[in-house]
């Protein structure tokens, strides 16, 4: 089985993010918004609260746009591949003063600081 090149996945991402965001970000959430419940002790430790988050291969944002709302005083990066699926996390944040950037690149190249899109 050949596996196709990064930037032929992210074009294919690109193409299929909306219907990803209709019918993929609904299954996922459950478990994203159970990985937050999970580190939001770490998250909100008093004497040394984080200040950033990763999430990497963000695809939608559920649990970036979550995070946001939950820690508005943590900066959360949304990295993905695909330019596509950052839009469609950047979109329910567009209007707001959110901490919240987006880069495109690969989950191994781990952004030290990323734009605030």
């Amino acid at each position: 089985m050949r596996v196709p090149p990064m930037s032929e996945m992210a074009a294919r991402y690109d193409l299929r993010a909306r219907s990803y965001g209709r019918c993929w970000a609904p299954v996922l959430a459950p478990p994203a918004l159970g990985l937050l419940d999970a580190i939001g002790p770490a998250v909100a430790v008093a004497d040394a609260p984080a200040t950033r988050l990763l999430d990497a291969g963000t695809g939608s944002g559920t649990l970036a746009i979550e995070a946001v709302r939950r820690w508005p005083r943590v900066h959360v990066t949304g990295l993905d591949l695909s330019g596509g699926m950052l839009a469609l996390a950047r979109a329910p944040l567009s209007n707001a003063q959110w901490s919240f950037g987006t880069q495109s690149g690969p989950a191994w190249v781990v952004p030290t600081d990323s734009p605030r899109n």
